[in-house]
């Protein structure tokens, strides 16, 4: 018989290790392998992915209260920078209590963000109807959905169910202009409807958001607008739509088409303004609009 070398003794050690290393193996590649590294907060590189703050947490949160800016442009000044898009604890003159809104600074314009939260439970957000749900004594809340959505739908059975409203927001300093950013509304109403916005019908006056039947009017039409109480509408989806036509079904969202577009309000004061309606004269129009239904509106 021949001698076993180092290499047959090597070989040997190798066979027997082998189901040892193939379970330590497999252990090491249980919750899916090199990927796993994303839970400890590194990515693959090694850097730290959980580092970026929350933009909703307040970044300056760790201020005392007295010490508080009573407004963007004041926290601007006293430090010079603003984070854009990120909250930021305000103590506005007319509030006890500090509130939390997002701030921006663009091409060193500092803008104050307006929430749909904030607009209803800090600025006195009030909805009325033009045209549409009857004046009772239903008080306030009839023009809110459960989520806190502001809504308003016809609901006289004389078929004539046309609708408008508007809804204004109150703040604490005076604005001139705005733009939208992430903004976005929703069809709602039975299944299969669709709603309509016509670029050749648009809201003009805050009494009237929708188009009828007639033989100059393009029919069962509505929109939703933005301006100010005293001035008028200053723009509207109509307005800006990139079609001629735009059909949104029931539950589908539309966004605003020109994302940050600046607009001036057609006169300066302390309340902004949106409006919205729809007719529903066509039997296959039947719904209603919820005219925020996320976004942020930045006022200066």
């Amino acid at each position: 018989m021949r001698p076993k070398t180092k290499t047959h003794y090597f070989l040997i050690v190798l066979l027997l290790m082998a189901p040892f290393l193939i379970q330590c193996q497999s252990s090491s590649n249980d919750g899916g392998g090199l990927s796993s590294l994303g839970s400890t907060g590194e990515g693959g590189d090694g850097t730290d992915t959980n580092d970026e703050p929350d933009p909703t947490t307040p970044v300056n949160a760790d201020v005392s209260e007295d010490e508080l800016p009573a407004s963007c442009e004041e926290e601007y000044k006293n430090n010079g920078a603003i984070k854009n898009g990120y909250y930021y604890y305000l103590k506005l003159p007319d509030r006890e209590d500090p509130i939390s809104l997002p701030c921006a600074l663009v091409d060193g314009v500092v803008w104050t963000g307006i929430t749909p939260d904030a607009a209803k439970n800090y600025f006195q957000g009030k909805i009325e109807a033009e045209i549409g749900e009857k004046k009772d004594d239903k008080g306030p809340d009839k023009y809110w959905t459960s989520d806190d959505q502001p809504v308003c739908r016809k609901k006289k059975k004389n078929g004539d169910n046309n609708s408008t409203c508007h809804y204004t927001i109150t703040l604490p300093f005076e604005i001139q202009e705005f733009y939208l950013e992430d903004y976005v509304i929703k069809a709602a109403g039975p299944k299969k409807n669709k709603l309509k916005i016509v670029r050749a019908h648009r809201q003009l006056t805050w009494d009237q958001a929708w188009s009828g039947y007639d033989s100059t009017e393009t029919p069962s039409s509505g929109d939703v607008s933005f301006g100010d109480p005293t001035g008028g509408v200053a723009v509207s989806f109509g307005e800006e739509a990139k079609k001629e036509t735009i059909l949104v079904k029931t539950k589908k969202e539309y966004k605003w088409p020109k994302n940050r577009t600046i607009y001036q309000l057609k006169s300066r004061g302390n309340q902004f303004r949106i409006g919205w309606g729809n007719s529903n004269s066509s039997e296959s129009n039947k719904g209603w609009w919820y005219p925020w239904w996320s976004g942020v509106i930045y006022v200066r």
